[in-house]
């Protein structure tokens, strides 16, 4: 049987999703089951019931995921964040590791991911493909306070992606810097994405 990156060559990144969902979704069902339970055990020490995922794909500059974890959660008190750092050495996604990939499109397939902050790269090369949501699906246009040349527009001239660079509530964070926010279609927590895109796109 060929491995699993042979099989993946060649598809989209829905394709790939559903590939790996048709196939590894015992072995995913059983990682969540996991992930769950380890919500499970921190929220009980932290007092916080769930956390709010967001998932950061990038070249440079790199941070780890506990630091960028901990700044944010510093910064938005009412949010359990949980950031999940992924390093694209060429700032595509056909460079980051299988290991990540894998593991970005399991999670984007069950609907764990709340937020993505991309490289631009790696945005427009995704947005081929489909997979995100209209942010006004969150947030009117009329109430985005951001210049026309930081959206990112899609079909039917919607806004699908924003630079974070124009973003001031991230504007101390520089690695997230320079990227696109934007949403995947199968985020579950629709509620708290709404939430949160509200909070940090007030003036």
């Amino acid at each position: 049987m060929p491995k699993l990156t042979e099989q993946l060559k060649g598809m989209t990144f829905k394709q790939k999703a559903e590939h790996i969902w048709e196939y590894y979704k015992l072995h995913m069902i059983a990682t969540l089951a996991v992930m769950v339970l380890g919500t499970l055990f921190v929220s009980s020490f932290t007092g916080k019931e769930e956390s709010f995922d967001i998932t950061v794909v990038g070249r440079s500059p790199v941070v780890d995921s506990i630091t960028a974890s901990d700044q944010l959660n510093q910064s938005f008190k009412d949010y359990n964040i949980a950031v999940d750092v992924i390093h694209s050495p060429e700032s595509t996604f056909s460079s980051i590791s299988n290991q990540q990939a894998q593991k970005m499109l399991v999670r984007a397939a069950a609907g764990e991911i709340d937020l993505l902050i991309l490289d631009e790269n790696i945005y427009q090369e995704l947005s081929q493909q489909d997979p995100f949501t209209p942010l006004e699906n969150f947030i009117a246009s009329s109430n985005l306070e951001i210049p026309d040349e930081s959206l990112y527009s899609g079909k039917q001239n919607m806004v699908y992606g924003i630079n974070t660079s124009s973003i001031p509530s991230l504007k101390e964070f520089s690695y997230l810097q320079n990227k696109v926010l934007c949403v995947f279609s199968s985020a579950s927590e629709k509620d708290e994405v709404k939430q949160f895109l509200t909070l940090i796109l007030k003036e």
